[in-house]
Formats: structure tokens, C-alpha cells, sequence
């Protein structure tokens, strides 16, 4: 079982790999083509700022090259949430990396700490790609439920059995009310029913959870 805590404040950073699907075809190569324009436009703006930082006031650069790595830091993000290559991965690798990336981009800046606890778990890429998609609408979630006054702190948990999957997203904020008429909750809710899995959540004085759950998707630990 692997065990880390994301702290919300990061060092040192990781880029992440290009990767598509193994099955090009129809809507793939459509998402594929969107996946590649929005990384150019992020590649195009990162650049452009980094051009205006060279010539810009010695008061105005820190500010630029502030954005530019707040950019930077988004698109590793997208291209964290693209699918593994190969027919299979690591449900539990995919996820890690996909936690650091969103820690980076966004959640550390918020003063929010991001813990990640995970059994390895293989399942076919595309299943993989739409766990982590949910996940990550759940983290999301949880970054707008989780005011504490000890510090925001989100935990990500996958757990594995003979039955299936449970992925928890949980946070230490207080029992906000949920809408179930999001737009982003109404995609997710989709991608869970074409997984044949569901989403549970529970709200308490201790913060909310979500929890996914797959029956049977090819788990294999």
C-alpha cells in the first residue's frame, strides 16, 4: 500500500508525460485534436508572458513570471487528466500523479494539503482516465466544503477488494449542503453509470465525503 501526504507548500516539480489513448478512432481523435489545441494555447499564452516578462519594469516582471508559472502549473494539470497510454495502468499511479499536479496548480496556493493513500489497483486506460476524471470533480468539491480552522486538508483513498473499488474523497470542513443539480455533479453522476459504479456522499460536522464505487470495471490488485 502506498501512503503520502501532499503538503501545501511544494518544492521541487515533475512534468508530466504526453499520453492518448491506445484506440484512436471516432471521438477519440476528436478528443485527441482538443487535447492537443488546448495544450498549444497554453504552450502560446505561457510563452507570450514569458516574452513580456524579458522587456517588462523591474515592479511589473515578478508579477508576470508569477502568472507564467500559474499557467505552467495549469496546463501540467490538463495534461494530467489526459488518458494512460497502453491497453492498462495503474489506477493508483494515475491518481498519485494527478493529485500532484492539481496540488500544483491550484491547491497548495490556497493553503490546502492534499493526502493520498492507495492500494495498487490495474484497470483498462479508459476506465483509469474516467476515475480520475470524477476524482478530480471531487476534489473540486471538496476544496469549496472544506473551511477549517486547523488548515484545509483533503484525503483521496483508494481501496481494493475481490469486489471492486471504492475511491473516497473526503475533507475536514464542515456538513455544507449538496446540489445536486451541478452541472459538474451531473457529468460525473454520468461518468460513474457508464463505469456501472455509483457516487455516495455523506455530509457530517467532521466534513463531507464522496465515495465512488466500482463493482467490477477488470480490477486486478
Amino acid at each position: 500500500m502506498a501512503r503520502f501526504e501532499i503538503p501545501a507548500r511544494l518544492g521541487s516539480t515533475s512534468a508530466a508525460s504526453e499520453t492518448i489513448p491506445a484506440v484512436m478512432s471516432g471521438a477519440w481523435l476528436l478528443l485527441a485534436e482538443m487535447n492537443h489545441r488546448v495544450a498549444n494555447e497554453y504552450a502560446l499564452a505561457v510563452s507570450s508572458i514569458s516574452l513580456a516578462a524579458r522587456f517588462a519594469t523591474p515592479d511589473a516582471r515578478p508579477a508576470l513570471l508569477a502568472a507564467r508559472d500559474r499557467l505552467f502549473g495549469y496546463a501540467e494539470a490538463h495534461r494530467a487528466h489526459l488518458a494512460p497510454k497502453g491497453e492498462s495502468a495503474d489506477l493508483s499511479d494515475y491518481l498519485e500523479h494527478l493529485c500532484y499536479n492539481l496540488v500544483r496548480a491550484h491547491l497548495a496556493e490556497r493553503g490546502v494539503a492534499l493526502r493520498f493513500i492507495a492500494e495498487p489497483c490495474a484497470l483498462p486506460s479508459d476506465a483509469c482516465w474516467r476515475v480520475g476524471l470524477i476524482v478530480s470533480e471531487l476534489i473540486t468539491n471538496a476544496l469549496r466544503h472544506g473551511v477549517s480552522t486547523q488548515g484545509v486538508l483533503i484525503t483521496v483513498e483508494l481501496r481494493v477488494s475481490a469486489g471492486g473499488l471504492d475511491c473516497v474523497v473526503r475533507d475536514n470542513g464542515g456538513p455544507a449542503p449538496f446540489s445536486p443539480g451541478g452541472h459538474g455533479s451531473q457529468i460525473i453522476e454520468g461518468i460513474a453509470g457508464e463505469l456501472g459504479g455509483r457516487i455516495n456522499r455523506t455530509f457530517a460536522r467532521s466534513g463531507c465525503c464522496a465515495v465512488l464505487s466500482l463493482d467490477s470495471v477488470g480490477v486486478a490488485g
